[in-house]
């Protein structure tokens, strides 16, 4: 759900931003889910269900560290939050206004930001010469929490790739 956060700081402070990397990210313009799915999002127990169904494959003491951290929170911050991400920020209508490299990763087989919403809602908001789309094998929503070892391969290499690029760069500065 921070994907669209991290972006726009990007946009907003460029000069601090070696590049983008967005596991699963929620597309900036929002989901935009039907109405009988956001009714499920009314509470942190419903909100952690619905987390269980997307990313079936956490293990149990993720899940349970998740639902304690998140035991106190009002339903109506669930929902605020769910709103959120449902409904976006205006700036998704547009291109991103961040220009730098970005790394977009995602679970094989996430049901909720799956391959079509990535290549419909995520991706062509960024320069296609310049980002990078990588699918997670055997992971869904939470790639990061299924697969650490190679979301964190495929972001070393994106750093790899991006501090040779500003080394080059400042080099011919």
């Amino acid at each position: 759900m921070a994907g669209p956060v991290a972006e726009l700081v990007a946009a907003a402070r460029p000069e601090r931003a070696l590049g983008l990397v967005l596991v699963a990210p929620i597309p900036t313009a929002g989901t935009r889910l039907p109405a009988e799915v956001m009714a499920s999002f009314t509470s942190v127990s419903d909100f952690l269900d619905a987390r269980r169904q997307a990313a079936p494959s956490i293990p149990e003491a993720e899940s349970e560290r998740a639902a304690a951290s998140a035991a106190r929170t009002r339903p109506d911050v669930v929902r605020a939050a769910a709103d959120v991400w449902n409904n976006g920020h205006p700036a998704g209508e547009r291109p991103s206004g961040f220009t730098g490299p970005v790394l977009i990763l995602s679970g094989a087989n996430d049901p909720v930001i799956s391959a079509e919403v990535i290549a419909s809602a995520v991706a062509p908001r960024f320069d296609p010469a310049n980002s990078t789309v990588t699918e997670i094998g055997q992971s869904s929503h939470w790639p990061h929490i299924e697969r650490p070892a190679a979301v964190a391969g495929e972001i070393d290499r994106f750093l790899a790739a991006n501090l040779a690029a500003e080394a080059v760069e400042a080099l011919r500065d």
